[in-house]
């Protein structure tokens, strides 16, 4: 008895020495490349957690250096399944419109359209690439900013990001500096996105030069087994190869699958989700991917555990102390801009470092026309940090084609836009729109000024003809010239002012002037990042007719899952139906505001209307992805002595190309009249541009 007694203790003891050993071992992950066929690293770090597996260390490359920094600043599996649950990471990464939100007339110009970026000496400069990928930095900004460190090794769990020296190509690993433009420069795909600059270089993808980094990740952390998650592609078929993206995928796969195979046989444990048939670039299927990563993680969880057990426990960590601000530097802008920045944050000086706060500094600075992208990084100093803002300001003149096609509009139109930084002052701009169709509009705008004050110069003239199907045919020319003075944050702008107008049309000549209000914003619901919002306010009161003439629009844009998106948006216009002031007039369908009334609208003193709406995402295994989308609207339309004249509603069902490569849509609109409409749409319209009032 007292045998079996000591038999089993010395059992117990030796299956309790076994279970610390392993529990204090730990292992280094070396993520690969592979778009979004790197979602599936969700699962191998969730499988990791459940089996209570430490992470000493994490070395990623493009999709591996994005899924690997975001676990690196602490985001459980659980979380990261969220994230990209609810942010469609594919649309923003590739710039397709996500929100389903009106499109900003500004600093938004298709990547597909021709155009060019010069310095101030007229000599080109870009593009280098058809997608920014600013989207994606701010994106990576917002999730990182949870963790404020200087050097990466003092995260929750150590990282480092690999990237590709386009001068040299040479491999670059970075290890400090800002998490988010790590992340974002290891994602630069070579003729898709722009590289990204870094401390004087340009990188692009690390998957040129190291897509698996098991050998930088057995030098940065040495004693430490590797797991290997390979997410890389194997050669596709012929008859796999069918669309752009799989073009674009067999071609990263031959550039990267050296490189792979030399590293492979070097990983102490690889890990090969089966994630061949995803899709690259595109729309996925979130779940499934990340459940192919669990599914190969747990085929290899006891080999995972036999080289965590005999490897070194995880290196104690100390609690990063709470540092506080040393001073502010701006590199990148003028002097005078500089010394402006530092002032309006001066107040950080000698306080605690707040990662939220200087995140809502650079949104407010990225707000101003001549801001291309804000980062920052932290240099240490002692016991005292350097916040380090870096910005990458617009080239001096930027101009490219764009434009709008549709069957159901009253016309189609070619856009030209240009725009010409510090122009007499530094800081000041000058945008030009021009659209050339049936009708045609050119605008001016001058801003003198791009902090928080400013003061804008506008100069508009056009011709625009309307067929309302209540009216007689209308057409008249029609020029402005407005001075307004406002007031612009992170969220939108505001500004007030006078406008002289000019109207000739339908026989009448018409001089008029009066004070001008406009307020612009997004994002007024809070509390979430599933929420997209946005309002436009404008109103102008003209000394002739002496009616005010406003127009407000709003939508509110939010997530329900993955893969769906649900909508509302509306709108009111007050205006001057008198036969004196034709183009004071309220014209129900002449902005889409039913899709059914855009060739003839409703001419009336006033009106309003709604529009709901639900997409859902198709096409997600792989190719272009469209959003099917089903919608119903009303409007109301009032005469002078507000009498309802007409409620006209409509139902209907479009096919969308969710980007700003291409904007396309078709629809089948079904109307109160009992008729269908059948049309399509190209392009996102610029009625700020082709109309008098915005």
């Amino acid at each position: 008895m007292v045998r079996s007694a000591k038999f089993l203790l010395c059992i117990a003891f030796i299956l309790f020495s076994s279970v610390a050993s392993f529990a204090q071992g730990a292992v280094v992950l070396a993520l690969s490349g592979g778009g979004m066929k790197g979602l599936a690293h969700i699962g191998v770090l969730k499988v990791l957690e459940e089996r209570g597996i430490p992470i000493a260390g994490i070395v990623g490359t493009s999709m591996g250096a994005i899924m690997g920094g975001l676990a690196a600043s602490g985001y459980s599996a659980d979380e990261l399944r969220d994230v990209v649950s609810t942010v469609n990471m594919a649309a923003v990464i590739l710039g397709q419109d996500d929100t389903l939100l009106p499109q900003s007339d500004t600093k938004n110009v298709s990547p597909l359209m021709p155009r060019r970026d010069m310095n101030s000496k007229w000599e080109v400069v870009g593009p280098k690439g058809p997608l920014s990928g600013i989207g994606a930095h701010d994106l990576f900004m917002r999730l990182t900013s949870r963790v404020s460190v200087s050097q990466f090794d003092d995260l929750p769990i150590p990282f480092a990001a690999v990237a590709t020296d386009l001068m040299t190509g040479e491999k670059v690993v970075i290890r400090q500096g800002s998490l988010a433009s790590a992340i974002r420069a290891s994602m630069s795909i070579p003729g898709v996105f722009e590289p990204w600059p870094i401390d004087g270089r340009l990188l692009v993808d690390g998957g040129l030069v190291s897509n698996m980094p098991v050998r930088t990740a057995k030098k940065l952390f040495p004693g430490y087994p590797v797991v290997a998650v390979n997410v890389s592609s194997g050669l596709r078929s012929p008859d796999q190869i069918r669309t752009m993206p799989e073009v674009i995928d067999q071609t990263i796969t031959i550039l990267t699958s050296q490189n792979v195979m030399q590293e492979q046989s070097e990983a102490d444990v690889i890990i090969r989700p089966a994630v061949e048939s995803i899709a690259t670039l595109g729309s996925v299927k979130v779940d499934a991917i990340i459940k192919l990563g669990e599914d190969a993680a747990r085929l290899q969880l006891d080999r995972i555990v036999r080289v965590a057990s005999s490897a070194p426990p995880v290196m104690e960590r100390k609690p990063q102390p709470v540092r506080l601000v040393r001073g502010i530097e701006v590199e990148g802008v003028p002097e005078d801009f500089a010394n402006r920045i530092k002032n309006s944050y001066g107040h950080w000086v000698g306080k605690p470092v707040s990662p939220e706060e200087i995140l809502r500094a650079t949104e407010t600075i990225r707000f101003r026309e001549d801001v291309r992208t804000v980062d920052y990084i932290l240099a240490r100093s002692g016991d005292e940090v350097d916040v380090i803002l870096k910005i990458q300001r617009e080239p001096a003149y930027r101009f490219a084609l764009d434009g709008y096609a549709s069957n159901m509009l009253g016309g189609s139109w070619l856009g030209v836009r240009g725009t010409m930084m510090d122009l007499g002052i530094d800081g000041n701009y000058l945008t030009v729109d021009a659209l050339l169709g049936d009708d045609w509009a050119a605008k001016l705008d001058y801003h003198f000024g791009v902090e928080k004050n400013f003061y804008k110069f506008s100069a508009h003239m056009a011709r625009l003809s309307l067929s309302p199907r209540n009216a007689p045919y209308s057409k008249w020319d029609f020029r402005s010239f407005s001075v307004t003075r406002g007031i612009a944050s992170k969220t939108g702008r505001m500004s007030a002012g006078l406008m002289l107008s000019d109207l000739d049309g339908d026989g009448v000549n018409l001089d008029t002037w009066g004070p001008v209000f406009q307020w612009d914003c997004e994002g007024l619901v809070k509390g979430s990042r599933e929420v997209d919002s946005m309002l436009h306010v404008g109103a102008w009161y003209p000394d002739e007719g002496r009616e005010i003439v406003a127009r407000v629009d709003g939508a509110v844009s939010t997530v329900l899952s993955h893969s769906w998106r649900a909508y509302i948006r509306g709108g009111f216009f007050e205006g001057n139906d008198s036969s004196r002031y034709p183009g004071q007039a309220a014209y129900l369908g002449s902005r889409e505001e039913l899709y059914s009334l855009s060739e003839y609208p409703i001419k009336g003193e006033r009106f309003a209307w709604w529009r709901i709406g639900i997409t859902h995402r198709l096409n997600e295994s792989g190719g272009t992805p469209l959003d099917a989308e089903l919608f119903g609207g009303q409007g109301y339309v009032w005469d002078d002595g507000g009498s309802q004249i007409d409620d006209p509603w409509e139902i209907g069902v479009s096919l969308t190309v969710p980007s700003n490569l291409i904007k396309a849509r078709i629809l089948a609109v079904y109307d109160d009249s009992r008729d269908w409409t059948f049309g399509f749409t190209i392009g996102d319209p610029l009625w700020s541009v082709r109309h008098n009032f915005p």
